[in-house]
């Protein structure tokens, strides 16, 4: 069992998930620069738009009844990197 947020999606599907670093940041930090996003083989990400504290990705793809976990990671004013992972469930009965 994963401590990872977990999202669904179905193989066909498109779906942005969201990466919040909010509370992960010092007080006065924000993000940076441009996002870096990893998926794993088989599953595919678009570029990574950032938005405040958050990072947004458009993922596609997927193999039914696979797990995949996907890494997103960011710098910060204060000279930081950060990173954030999350499970992406592939599942053709997902909501």
């Amino acid at each position: 069992m994963s401590d990872l947020p977990v999202r669904q999606k179905k193989p066909a599907e498109v779906r942005t998930i969201t990466f919040d670093f909010g509370t992960k940041l010092a007080s006065g930090d924000s993000l940076t620069g441009s996002a870096t996003v990893t998926v794993p083989s088989g599953l595919t990400a678009a570029s990574p738009v950032r938005s405040g504290n958050e990072v947004n990705v458009r993922l596609s793809g997927g193999t039914d009844a696979s797990d995949y976990t996907v890494k997103c990671s960011c710098a910060t004013t204060n000279g930081d990197t950060l990173q954030l992972s999350m499970l992406v469930e592939v599942r053709e009965n997902a909501n």
